[in-house]
């Protein structure tokens, strides 16, 4: 049996921020990014409008990486000092998968970072607050997802965290919220999109018109830093639970040739 779980409430289009001020409760934490979101005055818009709704706000900033354990414990402290009834994820994937990693541990305070690790496993939220999620850029659908995929800080692997309890109890999708961020953010984003929706195909006339880089050397990757890191992407790669989904087995010999033939832009034939 298969189940398909999305927020409750989607709210979408021109002007959708506006639901904002049907909300109930006394106090929401927002969780960010960089400073583009209060640059360009998205925060101070959202910021009035939960006001209108009589909820008092405080920001996590600084979500500018993907989220490791270190950051949702920081995170987790202030929303223990702040006690939120509601949790808003503000920004791209990361931002959204900081956010709801700080929600799991704001309502469960004794739940261990490998307990939360076994997927399907977790205990009931909503025991203390709800989640929004506003998504800023148009590729990781977390907004919507049941997944926050955070690296352990210590051994550098990521993990996902796969739960229905961690979708989203509304998502917000106001296209002024990406408009607003800049080009280079709206075109990578939008072609993460894009690659989620059609995964087997790429064109590189859908990345060269955007100035999109084509290989990791044209993104910047030295080879002297790649080829330290390499092996151990690999492996980490292989062992990641995601990859169990592939149709195809995966050896770590072939990711390391996937990666290779993404930071010099070749073929690979297995």
């Amino acid at each position: 049996m298969n189940r398909f779980t999305i927020p409750r409430d989607i709210y979408f289009g021109e002007n959708a921020l506006d639901v904002l001020k049907t909300l109930e409760g006394s106090k929401a934490v927002l969780v960010i990014g960089g400073s583009s979101v209060k640059k360009n005055g998205n925060l101070d818009k959202i910021q009035q409008l939960l006001s209108e709704a009589n909820i008092e706000t405080t920001v996590i900033e600084g979500i500018t990486t993907e989220p490791t354990t270190q950051m949702v414990k920081k995170g987790v402290r202030v929303l223990n000092d702040f006690q939120p009834d509601w949790v808003i994820g503000i920004g791209g994937g990361s931002v959204m998968d900081a956010a709801k990693a700080m929600w799991l541990f704001y309502e469960h305070q004794e739940l261990t970072f490998e307990e939360a690790t076994r997927p399907f496993s977790l205990p009931r939220l909503r025991t203390k607050s709800k989640f929004v999620g506003i998504p800023t850029t148009s590729g990781s659908a977390s907004e919507i997802s049941n997944l926050s995929v955070i690296t352990d800080a210590e051994t550098g692997v990521k993990y996902p965290l796969a739960d229905f309890e961690l979708t989203p109890d509304m998502a917000i999708i106001d296209p002024v919220m990406v408009q607003s961020m800049p080009k280079h953010v709206i075109a990578y984003s939008g072609m993460d999109a894009i690659t989620h929706s059609i995964e087997a195909y790429v064109a590189k006339p859908l990345n060269q018109n955007m100035n999109i880089p084509n290989t990791l050397q044209e993104y910047g990757v030295s080879e002297e830093m790649f080829h330290a890191h390499v092996d151990e992407m690999a492996v980490n790669a292989v062992k990641d639970p995601c990859t169990s989904t592939n149709p195809r087995e995966t050896s770590v010999e072939e990711m390391k040739k996937l990666y290779i033939a993404a930071l010099y832009g070749l073929d690979v034939n297995f």
